[in-house]
């Protein structure tokens, strides 16, 4: 089990054997977490970006 406190969500790693078929669940939570973290890290680069070009602005104005 992973939990992703940021997101507040929990992924179920499956037992193939006691659940056959499960694998297209787990791989299917796997790609939506690696989306939802590439999609974070992404929004934090263009707030950086963004936060480093209003100082910028800033210190124009000075």
């Amino acid at each position: 089990r992973i939990t992703d406190k940021k997101k507040q969500a929990t992924i179920d790693i499956f037992d193939g054997i006691a659940q056959p078929g499960c694998y297209e669940q787990y791989i299917t939570a796997a790609i939506d977490w690696c989306m939802w973290v590439s999609n974070e890290k992404r929004m934090e680069e263009q707030r950086s970006l963004s936060n480093d070009i209003q100082e910028e602005l800033f210190r124009l104005k000075l």
